[in-house]
């Protein structure tokens, strides 16, 4: 995140604290969906400035 700060990216970090590698797939956790859905959402407005 420094790396990144540095050189102008814009990061939004999202917390998942009971998700783990692949959660999004294998046995998404009932607070998944708002967690991607942000992402998903933060992303499309990036792309569409």
């Amino acid at each position: 995140m420094t790396a990144a700060g540095a050189c102008g990216a814009h990061l939004e970090p999202v917390g998942l604290p009971n998700g783990h590698h692949g959660f999004e797939t294998l046995d998404a956790p009932e607070e998944t969906r708002p967690v991607l859905l942000r992402a998903m959402r933060s992303v499309a407005a990036r792309l569409t400035a």
